[in-house]
């Protein structure tokens, strides 16, 4: 076979629905290897968003929330971001004796950047900052060179100091985190005792190395198919609406699929669980207080703090829209955000517009993040469950959480810890640079910069 020709069959393989979920299924099997075999169910799985989650079966995995990215281990890149400081995922781990948790990678790695040198630098960063009993680095020799380890052990004190500077709340810990490494090519567990000196963070990559050939069980048949190291990446370009949850729901069905049928299959799920997945998400599942005069419904967070609002604000988001900017509807109002990278004047004068109608209100606003029908039709489907929506309106919620908090001087790290409040709770939110800008811009004006 020509080079060419492998090169085309191994872009089909990559892209295939068929070869995605059989490799998923796969690398999920060694997840339950490695939790109940290995580690005999002591400590709770737990999915690195948002790739791990389709390595998780809610049935078998734990619903706390921890959020490590690749880019904050990347060469040269490295950092300890307190816009995804995870420190209540400490706690967690902390409570629970330990965790396991679970990521993948793309072929030509052993381990993500997310576990390999994120989630170590996070454990030391942490240890030093409420001052542990163990300040060690501990990374994968075999992954990470000695040089690479250097550099990140002199920005380390850094990181400490700017956590120890910051307002977010530091866990208390009575045992220093401790990462361990577990890949498809470890041939021994890492050995934990029964009650470590150390709160154990097994760090655990699902996919294997190389794109090979493989197999897999479904019921009484053994289903050959060409596997994918990090099958779970980029689901929105392969996975045709299917997600984690819907997938582990129906996982039997759709591995029993023949590869011509799968399709329709996954289209036939997905229409129908999408429509109860609607019906079974009550409000209250995710609205979440943020201060006494704000709540905000935007997913999950990580610390839920119910409460009842008063008016609702639906926010849409939108590259432009022309003035007015927000309408009132029985209930609340409705606000159009164009986006401050396309219109970063509009954008300015909707967030003024919303800070005015929030202070008109009394009690309690809840922001929700709403389809563009609602703008023509008041009793339209409101709540958009989308990540960039999520992402839209974390801005918004920052700059009224800012203004009617009763701060006496709006100073840059004081809206700095705002930001960093607020993205604790939903750590895969973290607003574009763009709305930063304008959001700083319009909080450190005359207007605001002295009195809120």
């Amino acid at each position: 076979m020509s080079a060419q020709a492998k090169a085309i069959r191994k872009q089909t393989a990559q892209h295939d629905l068929f070869n995605r979920l059989h490799s998923i299924a796969a690398d999920e099997a060694f997840v339950r290897q490695v939790a109940h075999d290995w580690y005999e169910d002591r400590f709770d799985v737990i999915a690195n968003q948002r790739c791990g989650n389709w390595y998780c079966d809610p049935s078998t995995s734990a619903t706390a929330y921890a959020y490590f990215k690749s880019t904050d281990g990347h060469t040269n890149n490295w950092d300890f971001n307190l816009r995804r400081s995870n420190l209540p995922f400490a706690t967690i781990a902390a409570d629970r004796g330990g965790v396991i948790l679970v990521d993948s990678t793309r072929r030509g790695k052993r381990m993500p950047d997310a576990l390999s040198k994120t989630v170590p630098v996070w454990c030391t960063v942490i240890n030093r900052a409420v001052g542990a009993m163990d300040p060690t680095l501990y990374l994968p020799p075999s992954i990470v060179s000695p040089s690479e380890a250097s550099q990140i052990e002199d920005r380390l004190q850094g990181w400490v100091d700017a956590l120890k500077a910051s307002s977010l709340p530091l866990p208390k810990l009575a045992k220093p985190l401790r990462p361990f490494f577990i890949h498809p090519a470890t041939s021994r567990p890492p050995e934990i005792p029964e009650d470590p000196p150390y709160i154990p963070i097994i760090c655990l990559s699902a996919s294997r190395q190389g794109d090979v050939p493989s197999a897999t069980r479904v019921g009484t048949r053994t289903v050959g198919f060409e596997y994918v190291s990090g099958a779970g990446d980029d689901d929105e370009l392969w996975a045709r609406g299917l997600t984690p949850k819907i997938f582990h729901r129906h996982k039997t069905r759709l591995l029993e699929s023949e590869r011509d049928e799968l399709e329709g299959v996954v289209d036939e799920i997905v229409g129908e669980d999408g429509v109860v997945g609607i019906q079974r998400l009550e409000l209250n599942d995710c609205v979440t207080a943020i201060s006494p005069r704000l709540a905000l419904d935007i997913g999950p967070p990580v610390s839920p703090a119910p409460t009842a609002p008063t008016a609702t604000l639906h926010v849409v988001l939108l590259d432009k829209h022309p003035k007015p900017h927000l309408h009132r509807i029985p209930g609340g109002a409705v606000l159009a955000l164009p986006s401050a990278r396309s219109d970063g004047p509009g954008f300015s004068r909707a967030i003024d517009e919303a800070v005015q109608y929030v202070r008109s209100v009394q009690g309690v606003v809840l922001l929700c993040p709403a389809h563009r029908e609602l703008l023509d039709k008041p009793d339209a489907p409101s709540i958009d469950r989308s990540d960039e929506a999520r992402k839209g309106i974390l801005p918004l919620a920052l700059v009224l959480l800012c203004t009617t908090s009763g701060a006496k001087e709006m100073t840059k790290p004081y809206i700095a810890s705002q930001l960093h409040t607020l993205v604790a709770q939903w750590p895969d939110g973290n607003p574009p640079r763009a709305a930063l800008k304008r959001v700083n811009e319009y909080l450190m004006s005359p207007q605001h910069v002295h009195a809120s």
